[in-house]
């Protein structure tokens, strides 16, 4: 049975979300007019788009990671939900957001506030005892039955899914100002760098040498990514990536996505007696 504090941070990370969409609704047409003056040939239909698309990526990230954290007791989740949460919140000292008045900055920081106290109770005793598994009599056997530097065909696909869309998030929400541009370049690289840990264990998994998948991934995509986001910030050509990108999207993605399905549709091979 799960401990209070863990139903409480589940309930309470996704009362933040249903803020931050009333905050979205408040700040609407700001939002879109933001939207287009940073992104000159963007109309508003466009735009809308592009909102919507950003936002319903975060919230369906945010709720998939909470869920493996209260639900499967995931370690993993819970820290990169702590680290998204704490990279989000220092773009802000780089750049910040619309000037935000009334209800839109109670709205803000009452969403701020219960994600500090949500992630807060993660650590308390109780929590950190059903994380764990301390109260599970058969959470020895387990660990030895399911070898950690391995990955099944579900787990998997679990997090290959749930990464693949914070991929497509930090690279969406890209910003155009150089200098805001290196902290959402190290959000994807941080889940570019679990994707080739997810490629390592499922290589081994399936016998296969595991030095391929996550060679393949990073020289192709992380590689590359982090060296065109310095040029950028350095010449400041914030633009220029933006023109970029696409192109980029278009030689890397396909092979890389092939990779993915091949790792996540062999068989696994018996571990060795």
């Amino acid at each position: 049975m799960r401990p209070k504090t863990i139903v409480y941070f589940e309930g309470i990370i996704f009362g933040t979300l249903l803020v931050g969409v009333l905050q979205v609704y408040l700040i609407w047409d700001q939002a879109i007019a933001r939207a287009i003056a940073e992104n000159a040939p963007l109309d508003r239909n466009t735009a809308v788009a592009l909102i919507l698309t950003v936002e319903i990526l975060n919230n369906v990230l945010v709720g998939t990671l909470t869920l493996l954290v209260s639900r499967r007791r995931s370690k993993i989740a819970m820290w990169v939900s702590i680290a998204l949460f704490a990279v989000s919140h220092s773009v802000w000292f780089i750049e910040p957001p619309m000037d935000w008045l009334g209800s839109e900055a109670m709205l803000s920081a009452l969403q701020t506030i219960g994600q500090v106290v949500a992630y807060g109770l993660l650590f308390t005793p109780s929590a950190r005892r059903w994380m764990n598994r301390e109260d599970d009599l058969v959470a020895g056997v387990a660990e030895m039955e399911k070898s950690p530097k391995r990955l099944d065909r579900r787990t998997f696909w679990m997090w290959v899914v749930l990464l693949v869309l914070g991929h497509v998030l930090a690279n969406v929400s890209m910003p155009r100002d150089s200098v805001a541009l290196m902290p959402m370049i190290g959000i994807d690289e941080v889940i570019l760098i679990l994707l080739a840990i997810a490629l390592t264990r499922r290589f081994r998994d399936i016998g296969w040498p595991v030095w391929i998948g996550p060679t393949i991934l990073l020289i192709t995509i992380g590689l590359p990514f982090l060296g065109i986001g310095i040029i950028a910030m350095m010449n400041q050509g914030g633009d220029q990536i933006m023109q970029w990108l696409p192109l980029y999207g278009l030689i890397s993605g396909p092979l890389n996505l092939v990779l993915l399905i091949v790792a996540g549709f062999v068989p696994r091979k018996p571990a060795r007696a």
